[in-house]
């Protein structure tokens, strides 16, 4: 494909990009991707999941990361399958399933499909067990819209958020996952338009990149999570709440279900306050910026404010 772009990275991710030629072509891609990434949500190498990435039977990957079983097949015409170790699976096709080639190891937790059209499909398991399936657009001829049918649980829905993210709900409106919004950038790290449509359970993703003056190749993803919440920990009064990177940076409009996983990974009930629930949800609701904290600090004995109060004091700390 001649896709290997020559970029100085120091990420511990990019210490595998001077394999074989065979492997290097998609990595040396995402690589300049995460290089000039100024959301993290588009730094696709960060935070990858350190297991073994190798053809067992029908699979590449089989692995337990974080709370969430990951298998990713050897074959495009199967199924990548989340399943948290607590709750309800998603299964994800990939996009021309019927056409892509095998796949091919780019990196431990890393493989990639060539879909035959000059685009390539490269999933990337993250180590909060969430999936970012990556989308290299080698050229002007490659397609537009990229499909993703969802396998989901009887009666679930799926549901476009305003942020441009998606929910996913079980039969009793109960959140199960999430897709972080859609994102599109080229090789000079420029951002272009782009969004989901949603067709029943199929998510498609349309990056309208013809016509327009961009350095191929261009690079897209949906950001599939399940885990909102990694754990919790007292010290003393103050519960530290620790996100996982999909909370962190990938969740859509998920407060309420990030809240419940906070009481469901938390020792007792007394974290279950009216005051320590309005300072999660501002933490939750004032990211990006409260991202950059190692962990949301809720303490149990802060009296209850007025939630804009709350939002302008910085939620408590």
């Amino acid at each position: 494909m001649g896709l290997a772009l020559a970029i100085a990275c120091s990420s511990p991710a990019c210490a595998v990009s001077n394999t074989s030629d065979d492997v290097t072509e998609p990595l040396s891609v995402l690589t300049g991707a995460s290089a000039n990434a100024d959301d993290p949500a588009t730094d696709v190498l960060a935070n990858m999941a350190e297991i073994t990435t190798r053809k067992n039977g029908s699979s590449m990957i089989e692995a337990t990361v974080g709370d969430v079983d990951v298998t990713v097949p050897a074959s495009s015409a199967d199924q990548i399958s989340l399943r948290p170790t607590s709750g309800q699976d998603i299964r994800i096709s990939l996009p021309f399933a019927d056409k892509a080639a095998e796949a091919e190891v780019v990196s431990e937790g890393v493989v990639s499909f060539d879909n035959g059209n000059h685009s390539t499909t490269v999933p990337i398991v993250k180590n909060d067990g969430s999936l970012q399936i990556t989308t290299i657009i080698e050229t002007v001829a490659a397609p537009t819209r990229y499909s993703y049918p969802l396998h989901l649980p009887a009666g679930s829905a799926v549901n476009l958020q305003n942020d441009g993210g998606v929910l996913i709900l079980d039969s009793n409106g109960n959140y199960i996952g999430g897709i972080a919004p859609a994102w599109a950038k080229d090789a000079a790290g420029t951002m272009f338009p782009t969004h989901y449509e949603i067709d029943g359970s199929t998510l498609t993703q349309v990056v309208d990149h013809r016509g327009k003056n961009i350095a191929y190749p261009l690079v897209a993803d949906p950001w599939l999570g399940l885990e909102l919440i990694s754990h919790t920990s007292w010290s003393g009064n103050t519960l530290r709440v620790y996100p996982t990177d999909y909370g962190r940076w990938g969740a859509s409009l998920a407060r309420s279900a990030a809240w419940d996983e906070v009481k469901a990974k938390t020792p007792g009930t007394r974290e279950n306050t009216s005051s320590m629930t309005d300072q999660f949800l501002c933490h939750f609701d004032a990211r990006p910026v409260t991202s950059t904290k190692a962990s949301w600090n809720l303490d149990l004995n802060r009296p209850y404010i007025n939630y804009a109060l709350l939002l302008a004091a910085g939620c408590n700390n």
